[in-house]
């Protein structure tokens, strides 16, 4: 993983960050409800964070329907907490 690079944040990525602070080790479904941000825009984003080191995620249950587990590193900790520019 390239040492974090810049992420654009958009409306969608802040809430998804906002909502990991809030909830680490959560699913995107419950992500998805958290964070008021569409299927359509919560997994790119999701991968986008996870490419660029912000993520990381896991996949939980033995059997189906498994459910892949989302929570914010390090690094990832602190951009959620950035302020927001004026």
């Amino acid at each position: 993983v390239p040492d974090n690079p810049p992420i654009r944040l958009t409306m969608a990525t802040r809430a998804v960050l906002g909502a990991l602070l809030a909830n680490p080790g959560t699913h995107g479904y419950a992500i998805h409800k958290n964070a008021h941000v569409g299927i359509g825009s919560l997994y790119p984003v999701l991968a986008r964070l996870e490419t660029r080191g912000y993520v990381h995620s896991w996949w939980v249950g033995d059997t189906y329907p498994r459910r892949r587990c989302y929570a914010l590193t390090p690094a990832g900790e602190a951009l959620a907490r950035q302020p927001r520019p004026r």
